[in-house]
């Protein structure tokens, strides 16, 4: 005979309770996310680590990109292997532009502060951020590749 959870009597639902897995998500899963939040409410710890981070990311490694990129542009075309655009794509503008829409949307997110959304307005920050990383690993990319695959004319 078929069984179904959504045929189950109370008694049958209540040994749903002692599911393996259901267990495991609240023994482990919930528990790291309690160590970081209280009362729906983030401790003083995850601010400063998200401070850190944000120091570390979008700030500092993204500005070293650019940094990379301007200084493939100044130095001699002499001394690199690989021929590189002399139009830069990747410029301070364009990392000004990304890093404002990057806090507008950090800015926005700060809107819902319902408990059950604050650890995944993290992950959502993260992916925002990453998806401005591959933006600026593209630009660069376009830069040292575009002058092999097209044809200058003179």
């Amino acid at each position: 005979m078929k069984k179904s959870i959504f045929k189950a009597s109370f008694e049958e639902s209540l040994n749903l309770e002692d599911d393996g897995f259901l267990q495991y998500q609240k023994g482990n899963v919930f528990s790291k996310l309690e160590t970081y939040y209280r009362e729906g409410k983030s401790k003083l710890v995850l601010h400063i680590q998200n401070i850190v981070f944000t120091l570390i990311g979008p700030v500092i490694i993204n500005f070293m990109i650019l940094v990379f990129s301007l200084s493939l542009h100044d130095s001699d075309p002499k001394d690199s292997r690989l021929p590189i655009y002399q139009h830069p794509l990747l410029t301070a503008e364009v990392y000004l532009v990304c890093f404002l829409i990057w806090v507008f949307i950090i800015l926005i997110g700060k809107v819902f502060r319902k408990a059950f959304i604050l650890p995944y307005r993290n992950h959502f920050h993260v992916i925002t951020f990453l998806i401005w990383l591959s933006l600026e690993f593209n630009l660069l990319a376009i830069d040292v590749s575009l002058p092999t695959l097209s044809i200058c004319i003179l």
